[in-house]
């Protein structure tokens, strides 16, 4: 049987893992909204940079434009833009 101080030892333990890995996820994604950034900085410029930047803080991660999408949008003439929901993953 455990004790009371090995319970809570053991709660404290998965509440770090857990902020950890939550940590680790919300690093990765913003990096990668960086990096997008900076792709939208280097293809259409500065403002259009400082444009899409508050577009891009709102998105959900199944919103945020992979490379890919990006650069069909610079293909098509387009300004960069979130994906859409309905599109699935790119």
């Amino acid at each position: 049987m455990e004790t009371f101080g090995q319970v809570l030892e053991q709660s404290v333990a998965e509440g770090i893992k857990q902020g950890i890995e939550q940590g680790i996820e919300q690093g990765i994604e913003q990096g990668r909204r960086e990096v997008l950034l900076e792709y939208v900085r280097e293809i259409w410029g500065a403002d259009e940079a400082r444009r899409f930047v508050s577009k891009l803080a709102q998105a959900t991660p199944d919103q945020t434009p992979t490379m890919t999408s990006l650069r069909e949008d610079h293909r098509a003439g387009q300004l960069p833009r979130l994906r859409d929901t309905a599109d699935g993953p790119g």
